[in-house]
């Protein structure tokens, strides 16, 4: 499975982390702009979930007719392609029900997800975790970064 993501928009905007992390000017901005994404994109395998908006591209093999999106939040399903064609589906909750019959298809699913009504503690969760990337460049040591979503994951704060 493949996904590719056409367009974004981040919950942090680059102005707010680069107060956040009390830099000025716009000689950091493509680097800045690069850790957001990368602690969104963090966020997300950890937790499970779209932060911000994304709309997707999803190539798949399958010889399924039911092809789960594996990702919350979905607001819209664009296309879905099967063997380079436009096709029809049915769509139940993120599982795309397509065509039955055909052996071994190649798939492609455009889709959309929405989340932008995060918390504000999520968003300095996110902060935090661009700051720690900022300031320790080149260190591999992701401890740090996995502790400070572990709250998530024990249920103690809102998403």
């Amino acid at each position: 499975m493949v996904f590719t993501i056409k367009n974004y928009k981040s919950v942090i905007s680059l102005e707010l982390a680069k107060s956040f992390l009390r830099i000025e000017g716009g000689q950091d901005d493509s680097f800045v702009s690069f850790l957001i994404s990368s602690a969104e994109s963090y966020a997300e395998d950890k937790l499970g979930m779209t932060i911000g908006t994304k709309d997707y591209i999803m190539q798949c093999v399958t010889d399924s007719c039911y092809i789960t999106i594996p990702r919350t939040n979905l607001t819209k399903v664009e296309y879905v392609k099967v063997d380079g064609i436009e096709s029809e589906f049915e769509l139940y909750c993120n599982i795309v029900k397509i065509q039955e019959g055909v052996k071994s298809k190649n798939v492609e699913i455009a889709f959309s997800c929405n989340n932008e009504n995060v918390s504000d503690f999520l968003k300095t969760t996110l902060l935090r975790h661009v700051y720690f990337l900022y300031e320790n460049r080149g260190e591999f040591n992701f401890k740090p970064i996995e502790e400070i979503y572990n709250v998530f994951m024990n249920g103690n704060y809102k998403i």
